[in-house]
């Protein structure tokens, strides 16, 4: 049996429908997106619509992640000052 992960023709096939599906769905959704980036800077207009933050992906390689903000502005801050603070709260969160 050969694998998929060295079948190249099946890769790029994978790869021509991974875009395309993608494009379809970022197409039909934009509305969505729109109307969601909308009610959130109405509710918190000093704050950024996204939020992004780096991930760990394959291989061990750091990747930037963006989605929609859906928390206070300052989040990071705040969490920030909790685990300093709060000796329990930051062994629980580690």
């Amino acid at each position: 049996l050969q694998s998929i992960y060295h079948d190249e023709t099946r890769q790029i096939k994978k790869r021509l429908f991974d875009i395309a599906f993608s494009s379809a769905a970022l197409l039909c959704l934009s509305p969505v997106f729109l109307i969601v980036s909308l009610l959130i800077k109405v509710k918190s207009p000093n704050g950024p619509i996204f939020f992004g933050h780096q991930r760990i992906g394959k291989d061990g390689k750091f990747f930037r992640v963006y989605k929609f903000r859906t928390m206070v502005p300052d989040a990071e801050k705040r969490l920030k000052e909790l685990l300093d603070k709060d000796e329990e709260t930051r062994k629980e969160f580690e």
